[in-house]
């Protein structure tokens, strides 16, 4: 992923940005690479990108109403050629990593992708140039061949994507009982 694109992930919550990773790593393996367009809007922002929805072809919500407003989504874009094909595989990486897909609203939205559920953000603060892995379970998450489930008991496994982590040059984690 391109430095812009890591930058943006750095001003969105850590479990978002740890689900755009794992989706980002899964996609490689397939020959799709994949940017972030956007991530954390301000109300600001967002008031003027509503402003100009008339020109823009996908929806965008009321400022104040935005998931970009509160750091749980990001806007994705496949690197090259798009076609409908590449956008289905992005669509469904994503919400085989636990995401809501943008394309999936009854005014599709594609490039949107959004956390699920109740998100803990109190005492959340964006860490810049951090690289996060994350420990949480992911719902729904089928690992590759590439992955390894480290798991010190039954009921507390995690995924590790090893092309994620290779790529980073890390090979950080800690397990707790």
């Amino acid at each position: 992923m391109d430095q812009a694109s890591q930058s943006k992930l750095a001003g969105v919550h850590p479990e978002l940005a740890g689900r755009v990773r794992l989706m980002e790593s899964a996609l490689a393996l397939r020959g799709i690479k994949i940017r972030v367009v956007s991530g954390y809007r301000s109300t600001e922002q967002q008031r003027r990108l509503y402003e100009s929805r008339n020109t823009n072809r996908l929806p965008v919500a009321m400022p104040g109403t935005s998931k970009h407003e509160q750091a749980l989504a990001v806007d994705l874009s496949p690197v090259g050629q798009a076609t409908a094909a590449i956008w289905k595989a992005v669509g469904e990486e994503g919400k085989r990593v636990g995401l809501r897909w943008g394309g999936d609203f009854q005014r599709s939205d594609p490039p949107h992708f959004e956390l699920q559920g109740k998100v803990p953000v109190a005492n959340y603060e964006p860490i810049s140039n951090s690289v996060i892995v994350s420990r949480l379970p992911v719902a729904n998450y089928e690992p590759t061949s590439n992955s390894v489930i480290v798991s010190r008991k039954p009921q507390s496994n995690f995924v590790l994507d090893l092309p994620l982590i290779v790529g980073c040059g890390l090979l950080f984690y800690f397990l707790t009982d």
